[in-house]
């Protein structure tokens, strides 16, 4: 609880913990990992080819 913390630990709590990253950075870098990842050969039933698959279908459907 930070309420039983005093004011200078609960300042340097607040100093030490990371702002997240913008979602437009993050949704690019698993983009980037998926593309990256569709050119190897994978097992039939891989999790990230199943991604791959499910973001193309969705950013490819305003265009079908």
């Amino acid at each position: 609880m930070l309420a039983s913390v005093t004011a200078p630990a609960q300042k340097a709590l607040r100093a030490s913990l990371v702002e997240p990253a913008p979602a437009a950075e993050v949704m690019r870098e698993q983009f980037n990992f998926l593309i990256a990842h569709g050119t190897g050969s994978c097992a039939p039933d891989c999790p990230d080819c199943a991604r791959l698959g499910a973001v193309r279908d969705l950013l490819l459907t305003a265009f079908c």
